[in-house]
């Protein structure tokens, strides 16, 4: 009797039913895995560009202002600006950074907008000069049921958290 190499059709058929299964198992957490991944990074560039705004303001020895376009849209902007208007951009993040997949959004009474930092008491403050932040500001990063809160406290520091209805992991969740 011949020994026959190969695979029979039944043993093909049982192979690619049980790959089907595999990847309709997978496909879910790997798309979970990519909109946790690009919101942790859009945070976290979010959160260097605040940084980079307060040590540009110390180098430079010149106030140096956050300005945040079309808020609660799809095509938003944040820029560093050396003089709280759009004339001199230090850094830009916008939507289409992310392919307009992250919605960037403000509550109503946030005063994050046009937020200056300025070199000599390090704090951040207001572009009209009426003193410096007296509450934690913040902004809020989402994707479907993921949401990150990034705040800006009144000495300055910068946070991240989750406040959506799914946590990425890394990520406290906001008191």
């Amino acid at each position: 009797m011949q020994h026959q190499k190969g695979f029979s059709l039944v043993e093909l058929m049982v192979t690619i039913a049980i790959l089907a299964i595999i990847i309709s198992i997978a496909i879910p957490s790997f798309s979970n895995w990519v909109k946790n991944t690009r919101l942790s990074g859009a945070a976290e560039q979010i959160q260097s560009t605040f940084s980079y705004a307060k040590s540009e303001s110390i180098k430079r020895n010149k106030g140096t202002c956050l300005l945040i376009s079309n808020p609660n849209t799809d095509t938003w902007s944040l820029k560093i600006t050396s003089d709280c208007t759009d004339s001199t951009v230090l850094q830009e993040i916008t939507s289409s950074d992310y392919n307009k997949t992250i919605r960037l959004t403000l509550d109503a009474a946030s005063k994050i907008n046009k937020t200056r930092f300025d070199p000599r008491s390090q704090r951040p403050g207001f572009d009209n000069n009426n003193g410096t932040i007296k509450t934690t500001q913040s902004l809020y990063l989402g994707i479907d049921n993921y949401k990150l809160k990034i705040e800006l406290s009144p000495a300055g520091l910068i946070t991240i958290c989750n406040s959506g209805t799914k946590n990425i992991s890394g990520y406290a969740v906001c008191a």
